[in-house]
């Protein structure tokens, strides 16, 4: 690795280690043999990938894999018991990025998984301490629009004023452009249909909900600011777990399947079928009264006892 690229990996890699490797029980060798795999594994994700240096973006399944796959050049033991020591380091900072059920394959990654209702309250700080009103309204987008709204990051960066409406009581986003898609209705959450209206009305028809005096439409704009914004105990938003919660939620609410992929603009939930296997689970008791009332849609009375 290049001395240029060891520095900008240097600080995430050796505070990685240090996080997730108990380095008391470990020999001198062992523990830059850790913190060399990591480097490794931040710059592929860095430099080769264009990901920012966060643990949700560099510790995954799929990085990790892919790593070994195209950029390792080693015997099969050597190659197993380096992609373990990454991957217990990966498990341990970010456990959402390693499901045990997931095959993985080149250019797939899992989705990540949804924010804690702690994790979700630290965001809401941050969005509140940016430095000044015109960057907190900008976290307060990211907010809004992801954890919100569902929107992807690109989303995100496109959505203007005259994509906002109301539909009664509702507050919703019409968000286009992924891989060339038309428009989708999404619903806004109650909290934060204030913060989206506002904005709306501020920005105009044709301004942008998000850094609205860029002329910068792609995602590193995003991407930039959350990386160099305040954040208390590493709390930075990453707008794939801000869909995914608001996936997960609508999932766990019990909203139909077809619903939620209309809104959030997918195929098929797939990739989240644990939760909706969590959600069949935990609602199960609530339909069985509702199956039994299913004859009477035919008309038909319960037979008497006795």
């Amino acid at each position: 690795m290049s001395p240029r690229r060891w520095a900008d990996v240097a600080d995430f890699s050796r505070n990685a280690v240090l996080e997730a490797v108990d380095i008391e029980h470990y020999s001198d060798d062992q523990t830059r043999a850790y913190l060399g795999y990591v480097a490794r594994l931040a710059s592929y994700v860095h430099h080769i990938c264009g990901r920012p240096l966060t643990y949700e973006d560099v510790f995954t399944q799929a990085a990790v894999h892919n790593l070994f796959e195209f950029h390792v050049d080693a015997g099969a033991r050597a190659r197993g018991s380096r992609r373990s020591m990454l991957e217990s380091v990966g498990r341990y900072l970010n456990p959402a990025g390693f499901p045990l059920d997931v095959e993985v394959r080149y250019g797939y990654e899992p989705p990540a998984g949804p924010y804690t209702q702690a994790e979700v309250r630290a965001l809401h700080e941050w969005s509140r301490s940016q430095g000044d009103a015109g960057r907190n309204a900008d976290a307060r987008m990211i907010l809004a629009l992801g954890l919100g709204a569902g929107l992807r990051a690109s989303e995100i960066m496109s959505t203007v004023g005259s994509h906002v409406t109301r539909e009664g009581e509702a507050v919703i986003v019409l968000p286009r452009g992924y891989r060339n898609t038309g428009p989708r209705h999404t619903v806004v959450t109650a909290d934060f249909e204030e913060d989206v209206l506002r904005r709306a009305e501020q920005v105009g028809q044709d301004g942008h909900l998000f850094r609205p005096d860029s002329e910068n439409r792609t995602t590193s704009v995003l991407t930039t600011f959350m990386k160099r914004t305040h954040a208390d105990r590493r709390i930075r938003p990453d707008t794939r777990r801000l869909r995914s919660t608001w996936i997960v939620d609508h999932i766990l609410e019990g909203l139909p399947a077809a619903v939620i992929v209309e809104m959030a603009g997918l195929a098929d939930l797939q990739h989240y079928r644990a939760w909706v296997q969590r959600a069949g689970a935990e609602r199960a008791s609530l339909y069985v009264e509702r199956s039994r009332r299913l004859g009477q849609v035919h008309g038909l009375p319960p037979e008497r006892k006795g």
